[in-house]
């Protein structure tokens, strides 16, 4: 989450870290199935994170963006898990 002043705070910044840090060591497998899987795993707390976010009182002009963003982060999230699907089968 951003500060006023633009700063992250420590749980995202962690949090961030950790997703990184996930993926090197995933992309190292080279294996298509575990890469999908860390991917969905990124656009799940995505998609959570935007399901919070919604829930919130915005402006409309805000809300509508928010909207746009949120329903991009479950199409992309599905397009991922299909993908996923495909390397499990």
């Amino acid at each position: 989450m951003l500060s006023a002043r633009g700063e992250e705070g420590g749980s995202f910044r962690a949090a961030r870290h950790r997703g990184w840090s996930n993926l090197k060591n995933v992309m190292s497998t080279r294996d298509n199935r575990v890469i999908l899987e860390e991917c969905e795993k990124a656009e799940d707390y995505a998609q959570s994170r935007y399901a919070e976010a919604m829930k919130l009182t915005w402006p409309a002009s805000l809300r509508a963006v928010i909207e746009r963003q949120y329903q991009a982060v479950i199409a992309n999230h599905d397009r991922v898990r299909d993908l996923r699907n495909r390397y499990r089968a």
